[in-house]
């Protein structure tokens, strides 16, 4: 159980960190759409938005970035949830399974959202394809991996549930 705890306190904090980063993301993304000064905030492949002098690609990628951000941060808070009912001892509840599948659902949208408006800026706006692969925290492909990892996850406590309840009708 100290583990479970330690675990749960670490996913919090996760957790709201991200709510008080996604805040301060919208806000200087208004203060972005009122002025078209996101240099602080939001670079591109290095490069500060704005220099490329397509704003509607960069408004709509930074959108894309944001929301991306936030279905990673909602996942999380789920998990939050999700390790609330393990301390219950009620790892096969409905509730657990469920959001076990909507939290990889939403780690893969996330991954998705994440990476398809960086090619697409590459290839409207810089005119070449750049795809740099990565194996940090913050490349899509460790994110898509435990979206499925959660979905499967999900499936797996969806059988065992199952099998839980036709053991105890047997007894």
């Amino acid at each position: 159980m100290r583990k479970l705890n330690i675990l749960k306190t670490l996913i919090w904090y996760l957790w709201f960190f991200g709510a008080l980063t996604l805040v301060l993301l919208i806000i200087a993304y208004i203060n972005f759409l009122y002025t078209g000064n996101a240099d602080f905030f939001i670079k591109v492949h290095g490069d500060p938005i704005g220099t490329y002098g397509s704003t509607y690609v960069e408004y709509i990628l930074a959108f894309l970035a944001i929301v991306s951000f936030a279905m990673f941060v909602r996942a999380v808070y789920l998990f939050d949830k999700v390790l609330y009912y393990f301390k219950l001892l009620k790892p096969f509840d409905g509730y657990v399974i469920k959001n076990f599948s909507i939290i990889g659902k939403l780690f893969v949208m996330s991954g998705m959202v994440s990476v398809v408006p960086l090619l697409l800026f590459s290839a409207i706006v810089k005119r070449r394809i750049e795809f740099v692969s990565s194996t940090t925290a913050s490349s899509f492909i460790p994110i898509i991996c435990i979206g499925l990892f959660f979905m499967v996850l999900s499936e797996l406590f969806k059988i065992a549930k199952a099998a839980k309840e036709e053991n105890e009708l047997t007894v």
